[in-house]
């Protein structure tokens, strides 16, 4: 039987619910909003004389790409520091605001920098490797643009579809599918039978089902595809994983963020003296379903005591709480990470325990 929810993981679990998909849509319009204003026309030109210093300086997103991002994560931890007044008792909520927590603010910045930063040297990434690509493979400068910035939409005056809106391992696979699409022989590698139902069914779930009927008439047919089709197909294709990408990134640091804002508020507390900083029992909370990682199922319960006393993995890394990385805690311990932690206060007159 599922244990019964605390009041801190139900209060998180309606703030994700709120900024998680604003998180996730601000960064697609991030990264669409980049594409769009990349100048096609000398993006070709420097392909054209083999300059792919210019042509990745003219693809580079920068901190002021991702700022609607990070604004919307200053949110979610404001919240998050906000929500712990909510689940005080009656006579310590008195005593905080936490209108501006400077505590979380702070928290925040570090946790929007650091993605940023990872996002700048992640696409970075992608479009170095695609651009060397399509120069090994004597790609046509102006099919290697196309690929990169992706196809202007009409309705929304935005591309859709590029390269550069992805991360390396997405756009392998996207470069995959429209390789598959436009080859006879390998265009069947587009299904995959499936291990329970003996169905053919795609090979990734980012492709789009409306265009499996079109796939399979050609296949029947012993061709590939048309350059249109593929066109089609591969731009829908990559508008998905632009999406499962967002929801990651979305995933990860909204709901580090509001870990962090929940965490800076309990600092405050202690700060303005209404409780002590002993009397504050923290304890890690895994989600303990069948995708927890073994070191979070390990960590599962563990107690910790003051708000400064980091949690130690298996592996001897240290976190403040879930998903924190300012002790070092390296990417296979934050990243998707699920868990949270629950404080609660030790009242000084007996050894009772009150969950707040």
């Amino acid at each position: 039987m599922a244990r019964r929810l605390t009041r801190q993981e139900r209060q998180l679990a309606d703030l994700m619910k709120q900024l998680e998909p604003k998180v996730r849509d601000a960064f697609i319009d991030a990264m669409r909003g980049a594409a769009t204003a990349v100048d096609r026309d000398a993006l070709i030109s420097a392909l054209e004389v083999g300059d792919i210093a210019r042509a990745m300086e003219l693809l580079r997103i920068t901190d002021r790409t991702l700022f609607p991002v990070g604004e919307v994560m200053r949110t979610a931890g404001l919240q998050g520091s906000a929500s712990v007044t909510a689940a005080l008792p009656i006579t310590l909520r008195g005593k905080l605001g936490f209108g501006g927590n400077p505590r979380a603010v702070d928290a925040v910045a570090r946790i929007t920098s650091g993605m940023t930063e990872y996002l700048v040297q992640e696409t970075a990434e992608t479009v170095r490797n695609a651009i060397i690509t399509a120069v090994n493979e004597g790609v046509p400068p102006a099919k290697t643009a196309r690929d990169l910035i992706g196809l202007m939409d009409k309705r929304t005056g935005k591309r859709t579809g590029g390269i550069m809106v992805l991360d390396d391992q997405r756009a392998g696979q996207a470069q995959r599918v429209r390789a598959m699409l436009g080859d006879k022989d390998e265009i069947r590698k587009y299904f995959i039978k499936d291990k329970v139902t003996g169905k053919m069914k795609p090979r990734y779930k980012t492709t789009d089902r409306r265009f499996d009927k079109r796939v399979r008439d050609a296949i029947n047919e012993g061709r590939a595809l048309s350059n249109s089709d593929i066109d089609q197909i591969a731009n829908r294709h990559m508008s998905r994983l632009l999406k499962d990408r967002a929801t990651q990134i979305a995933h990860d640091n909204t709901l580090t963020a509001l870990r962090a804002g929940q965490h800076a508020g309990f600092e405050e507390l202690v700060e303005t003296g209404a409780v002590d900083d002993d009397q504050m029992e923290r304890t890690w909370l895994s989600t303990g379903d069948s995708i927890t990682r073994p070191d979070h199922q390990a960590m599962n319960g563990t107690k910790v005591y003051g708000m400064n006393t980091p949690y130690t993995f298996p592996d001897m890394s240290q976190a403040l709480y879930p998903g924190d990385t300012s002790l070092g805690a390296p990417i296979d311990q934050t990243t998707y990470c699920r868990c949270i932690e629950v404080v609660r206060i030790i009242p000084k007159k007996n050894h009772d325990r009150a969950e707040i």
